[in-house]
């Protein structure tokens, strides 16, 4: 089955995935009569996770659902209720929309905290617990579902943080009988930010798991038909399907490269596959840099850095240096070489992510990072946001950094996400292991998950206080 109408940004149509497809659908259809379900994707990077859930997301029985798809990011990897808003965003609720939006009625107002950019702003519940929060999110995916059958994807899971998947399994375990369909993708190779709440999940009940397998020679060969405008020799395509691994991203980068050396689909191609092959998609995009100015690779590497955040396309100038124009001119040609996705301001996968800040070198990429969490900072972005971009930056934060990692641990404790916040001030203590107030911090971040080490910590901050008076309130 071949998908012309691939719009994921990925340089390969949908091939050899009928099968798959079709388990999607039929437990699409199930949650359409009523039945709730929950299938988990995953295979290897590059493999078609997303142009799968793409074709799904097109098909005519999605159409008829009410469709909620959200990404995680390795640059939002961890914060507190990233996953939801993920989901949730498209639908832009805010508090002022509590006694208006029927969707935000009864319980459902206590998802406010999650859902919010700034939840400090929203009148947050008690830190002691996250279930007026989980509460709220339920009302809120069951008053979408009275409005028809509800899908919700979630692509590159791997990367999502703890109480959004605690979430999803609360919701999960309240789903009988439900219109309801969660899927989830992840990548086999990625340690999971949350590995104890995915494995929760994918052990319930109702679980389906579908894992891609690499592509079979004919299907390589349907795809270099696609790019090579010439018959296909079957021991090309048989030797492109060995040297790729059946990979589709590195299948169809491999043939794209062998059709620019001038290579042919037949006998007389085969030898330059193994020459070609290496490395294949670090390799087309250095080749690309080296051919276009120095701006190029700059705007790519911009883009690559700030991971496709809210309003990355207006301050992808600030921190390349480069004018408007030349963005505009360098995005169009990245576009064309199928770098940038064709449909937002970011890199059309993780793949092409990695060989863009390899090229970059770690020395220049961490300058860039804490530029860029400069940048965020100075025009106002919150502190979660710009702590994430803090958290990439290798050795210890800057004092900036440090009240911006405690800023985005006071929010995430207000979202009722005391896993994220423990993640930021961690950074902080390996920062200022002496001080009192980060062991303490951190401690309460830790008191309702790891009790224990709260505890020690508790008492490192004693050890660390020498006045009685100070040690009380301790």
């Amino acid at each position: 089955m071949l998908d012309r109408a691939n719009d994921s940004g990925l340089p390969s149509p949908l091939v050899g995935r009928t099968s798959e497809l079709t388990v999607l659908t039929s437990h699409a259809e199930a949650a359409y009569a009523g039945r709730s379900g929950l299938v988990v994707l995953s295979g290897p990077t590059g493999i078609g996770k997303t142009s799968l859930l793409r074709a799904f997301l097109d098909s005519d029985t999605c159409r008829k659902m009410t469709v909620l798809h959200g990404t995680c990011g390795q640059l939002v990897a961890g914060s507190g209720y990233g996953g939801v808003r993920a989901l949730f965003g498209p639908l832009g609720l805010t508090a002022d929309d509590a006694h208006d939006s029927p969707l935000l009625q009864g319980n459902a107002r206590r998802a406010l905290p999650a859902l919010a950019p700034h939840p400090g702003d929203e009148e947050p519940p008690s830190p002691a617990t996250a279930y007026p929060v989980l509460h709220g999110l339920y009302w809120l995916a069951v008053n979408l579902m009275t409005q028809g059958p509800l899908v919700l994807v979630l692509d590159d899971v791997h990367w999502c943080d703890e109480r959004s998947l605690r979430w999803i399994d609360f919701l999960l375990r309240r789903a009988d009988h439900l219109p309801l369909l969660v899927v989830l993708a992840q990548r086999t190779e990625a340690e999971p930010v949350a590995p104890a709440a995915l494995a929760d999940i994918v052990a319930q009940p109702r679980s389906s798991a579908i894992r891609l397998g690499p592509l079979a020679d004919a299907d390589v060969a349907e795809l270099a038909r696609e790019i090579f405008p010439l018959p296909v020799a079957p021991s090309f395509a048989e030797r492109v399907a060995a040297v790729g691994g059946g990979n589709p991203l590195t299948v169809t980068r491999l043939l794209h490269e062998l059709r620019a050396k001038g290579a042919r689909p037949d006998d007389t191609g085969i030898h330059a596959i193994a020459e070609v092959g290496q490395c294949v998609v670090a390799q087309s995009v250095h080749a690309l840099f080296e051919r276009q100015p120095g701006w190029v690779r700059d705007v790519a590497t911009a883009i690559a850095v700030l991971g496709g955040a809210a309003d990355a396309a207006a301050h992808i100038g600030g921190l390349a240096a480069v004018t408007a124009a030349r963005i505009e001119e360098a995005v169009t040609l990245l576009r064309g070489a199928e770098v940038v996705a064709p449909d937002r301001p970011d890199l059309a996968h993780d793949v092409v992510r990695s060989a863009v800040l390899d090229a970059a070198g770690a020395d220049a990429l961490a300058g860039l990072r804490a530029r860029a969490a400069q940048l965020l900072s100075d025009i106002g972005r919150p502190a979660e946001e710009v702590a994430n971009q803090v958290l990439l930056v290798p050795g210890h934060p800057q004092p900036w950094m440090r009240w911006v990692l405690r800023e985005a641990a006071a929010q995430a404790t207000n979202r009722g996400a005391p896993e994220a916040a423990a993640r930021y001030l961690r950074r902080v203590l390996e920062a200022e292991p002496d001080s009192v107030s980060a062991h303490v911090q951190l401690a309460g971040a830790l008191a309702e998950t790891h009790p224990v080490e709260a505890i020690g910590l508790l008492k490192g901050a004693l050890d660390l206080t020498a006045e009685v008076r100070a040690k009380a309130p301790i």
